[in-house]
């Protein structure tokens, strides 16, 4: 029993953790961003075929021209870490994005994030017969 209570702790830390993450990226608060990242984290992004350490994952993101919001929009446990969907808009206007993001933790930080990053698009004609828009 013990260790079930103690695994749902992990859990609840963990998301605790993400949501503090995305909040701090949300104010561009890059200290507090750092702080739930592990020591030694890295960062992929299959799709640029590019990888980020801790230091330069943070840089890299307050080096981003503009201003960004972000809102966590799903977050589920998985039995590796954790995977979220946020999505992130301009304060410019124009199209947001979706970064849908898959987590390991090291104790309560984050050891590691695999992240894959989608535009808003209209979708294309062709799909309309077959398709319900969703707001």
């Amino acid at each position: 029993m013990q260790e079930k209570e103690q695994e749902g702790d992990r859990r609840s830390e963990h998301r605790e953790t993400v949501k503090r993450f995305v909040d701090a990226f949300d104010r561009q608060d890059w200290d507090k961003a750092r702080e739930c990242l592990s020591r030694d984290f890295w960062a992929v992004w299959p799709q640029t075929r590019e990888r980020f350490s801790r230091d330069d994952f943070i840089a890299m993101n307050a080096a981003y021209p503009g201003r960004w919001r972000l809102r966590l929009r799903r977050y589920e446990e998985t039995p590796e870490g954790a995977v979220s969907v946020v999505h992130v808009t301009s304060e410019a206007g124009g199209a947001g994005h979706y970064a849908t993001t898959f987590y390991r933790f090291e104790g309560d930080a984050i050891r590691s994030i695999e992240e894959y990053w989608s535009a808003e698009e209209p979708a294309p004609e062709w799909r309309e017969p077959f398709a319900s828009p969703i707001e």
